[in-house]
């Protein structure tokens, strides 16, 4: 594997936000205060294109940005009177490494799947990595769900959200 050249930058500039998250989380904001447009699905990659995310302490840097993304978006979301559904989704396969991204999904008049939802998933925590499980883990201590997909495919999703952000992402209610 060739060498991951420019990391302090690339790190810093994650911490940060780059241009293009920054861009799209005002568009969201926007929605979230007028309401004028629609969102499908729409989503922000926290992923390094660059390289595959497998080391725990990359990973790691990855989710954190995409949470303190959706901490910005769920705060500004406190009032609005406009339907949407917020979530964190990490995509686990073995020889891709890991994939996080936040999503943001709206009534769209193109199609009628809104609101989204999740219950085919698995409540518990998936089993696997110890890192990453530590890491759900507190965030659950932290007031979020974590779904999951099957544990026999080879690609696990994991889910991430909070009840208490916009609509519901299981039908279930007892979470």
């Amino acid at each position: 594997m060739k060498k991951f050249r420019g990391q302090h930058r690339y790190y810093k500039r994650l911490k940060v936000g780059t241009l293009a998250v920054h861009r799209k989380m005002d568009e969201w904001i926007d929605y979230l205060e007028n309401g004028q447009s629609q969102y499908d699905y729409d989503h922000i990659h926290f992923d390094c294109p660059k390289q595959p995310l497998f080391r725990w302490n990359a990973i790691k840097q990855h989710l954190d940005a995409m949470m303190c993304s959706f901490n910005v978006i769920a705060m500004k979301s406190k009032e609005t009177p406009f339907g949407f559904q917020l979530w964190a989704f990490i995509g686990v396969q073995k020889d891709f490494g890991i994939e996080p991204a936040l999503y943001f999904h709206t009534p769209n008049s193109d199609y009628e799947d809104f609101p989204q939802k999740f219950d085919d998933f698995a409540l518990e925590l998936p089993c696997g990595d110890k890192q990453l499980e530590r890491y759900l883990k507190q965030l659950a201590d932290k007031g979020f769900t974590i779904l999951h997909s099957s544990q026999e495919a080879d690609f696990i999703q994991i889910i991430i959200f909070n009840n208490s952000i916009g609509k519901k992402l299981r039908t279930d209610e007892t979470i």
